[in-house]
This record gives structure tokens, C-alpha cells and sequence, in this order.
């Protein structure tokens, strides 16, 4: 492990590190949705403080006999430098507990580990959907760009399936193919498990066939917006400096302090596959 994060100064054994390294990889897999259809690059290196953020016109493919005329590039248009975040939550292990796990050969109580976590994966998606102004951090719902459409009536029938027909419609007139990405919060992913109409089917089930991608629902958004994707690595993804881990960071009053961080930022390299609903 890298010395930054301290883990030889720990009070813990290898195997109570390997407890807390488990645990915070399984909630961040329950727990994380933007990962489960973005593509990741990196890890870059923790010491990496800002990325390159650029922006890309359309290419326009031409048809020629022998290859000779001239044609357009797909170029950098616009190039800025962003910084890289650190997301974080600290933890506290006390003394009594780890000695006690020890006396009795019961394995360390990871608890407070998972909780900050979960905190730290909450984080995470909140900044690659909503972004971060005052950081520089553009996401889903702030990438300068996007286009955007009105939610919609999803109350009735066939209102939210309309809603994501119109924001694939605008998809393909941007030159994006399938398949696309569709992500709702929590209510608005309920209202779409209904029958549609009278086809017997639910519209869930309707608007998977019309994207061909997955659809996923999480917190992160709000509650009156949904957000239509097409989620190749050409138009979007996550910046990775370094993945999610544990520091150790001291102990005072017979107390172990530990964090849970990760460095990254979202990367909207063509805003136009980002089609957002209800922010108009």
C-alpha cells in the first residue's frame, strides 16, 4: 500500500485490514449506480490533482473512390483543467474493541467502516449526477451543453414512456445510437411499474425495449427529473486518481482514527449524449 495511507502506523494486523478493505468494496458495489454504466479510466495515481477536460465536435465520415479529397477532423475544440476531488468520511475504531475482538478470537467489528462507506459511495454518485459548481465539477445534471427536455405527465399511462421516447428521439437527431441509459429517482421509477395501456406489459418493461440499455434508479437525482443517456466511453466517464480505500490517520485518547476516501471526477466529454428531463 502506498505510505500516504499510513497502514504500517495502524494498531491492525493484516487480516483486520483485509476486514475493512472487504467490507468497504462490497457496499460500494451495492451501493454505487453511476459505475454500473459508466466507464472507468485509471486509477491516474493519487498525486494527480487536476485532469484535462476536453470537448469534442461531431465527426462527419465522408464516402470517396480513392481517399484523396480532404476531410474534417474530430478535434479538441475546447480544453479546460479541472481539479480532482477528494471524497471522504472518517471513522473511529476503539481500543476496547479491538482488544476484545482479539481476547476472543471473534472477527473486528467493521460497523463504522461500512457506514462511512456508504457515505463516501452516496458522495460519489451525488457528484457525478448533480456535479459540483463551486469545484469545477460538471456532471449529468450541470454539463454545460445537455440537452433538455420536460418531464412530462408521468402520473398517467404512458406519460413516463413518452417522456423517454421524446428524450431517445433527441438522442438519435444528435447522432447517437443505441444503446442508451436511462436513470430516474426513486418515484419516478415506481410510476413506471404499471401495465402499459393494454398490452399486458409493464411500461418498465416497455421503455427497456425502446432504449436496449439498462435502467437504473437511485437517490442522487431528484425527485422531478430523470436523466437519458448514451453511456460510451466517447462521451462520458469517470476519472479515477484513486479508488475507493483506507487511511489510517492517529490515535488519540485511546481512540484509532481511520478515513475512507477516493479521488475522481465525472468527465462529460460530448454533453449532447445527455439528455435531461424535468430541468427546463
Amino acid at each position: 500500500m502506498p505510505d500516504y495511507l499510513l497502514r504500517d502506523q495502524a494498531p491492525l494486523t493484516e487480516q483486520e485490514w483485509g476486514l475493512l478493505d472487504d467490507v468497504i468494496v462490497r457496499v460500494a458495489r451495492r451501493q454505487l449506480v453511476a459505475r454500473r454504466f459508466l466507464s472507468i479510466a485509471g486509477p491516474v495515481g493519487a498525486g494527480v490533482q487536476s485532469y484535462p477536460s476536453d470537448r469534442y465536435g461531431d465527426g462527419a465520415a465522408q464516402i470517396s473512390l480513392f481517399g484523396a479529397e480532404e476531410t474534417g477532423r474530430v478535434r479538441v475544440q475546447r480544453r479546460t483543467f479541472v481539479p480532482l476531488p477528494i471524497l471522504c468520511q472518517d471513522f473511529t475504531i476503539n481500543w476496547r474493541d479491538l482488544e476484545s475482538a482479539r481476547r476472543l478470537g471473534v472477527p473486528l467489528d467493521t460497523t463504522a467502516s461500512a457506514i462511512a462507506a456508504a457515505a463516501v459511495a452516496t458522495m460519489e454518485d451525488r457528484l457525478i449526477f448533480g456535479g459540483l459548481d463551486e469545484m469545477q465539477q460538471q456532471g449529468l445534471l450541470n454539463a454545460e451543453g445537455r440537452q433538455q427536455l420536460p418531464l412530462g405527465d408521468w402520473a398517467t399511462t404512458g406519460g413516463g414512456f413518452a417522456a423517454i421516447v421524446s428524450a431517445a428521439e433527441a438522442l438519435v437527431a444528435a447522432g447517437f445510437g443505441q444503446p442508451f441509459t436511462v436513470v430516474l429517482p426513486p418515484a419516478l421509477y415506481a410510476r413506471l411499474n404499471r401495465v402499459y395501456d393494454n398490452t399486458g406489459v409493464l411500461e418498465l418493461d416497455q421503455v427497456r425495449r425502446l432504449v436496449r440499455g439498462g435502467v437504473y434508479v437511485t437517490p442522487a437525482l431528484p425527485p422531478g427529473v430523470a436523466v437519458v443517456l448514451a453511456p460510451g466511453p466517447e462521451n462520458l466517464d469517470i476519472l479515477i486518481a484513486l479508488d475507493l480505500t483506507v487511511a489510517f490517520l492517529e490515535t488519540t485518547s485511546m481512540e484509532h482514527h481511520f478515513r475512507v476516501l477516493e479521488v475522481l471526477s465525472p468527465r462529460v466529454k460530448r454533453p449532447e449524449a445527455v439528455v435531461t428531463l424535468g430541468q427546463v
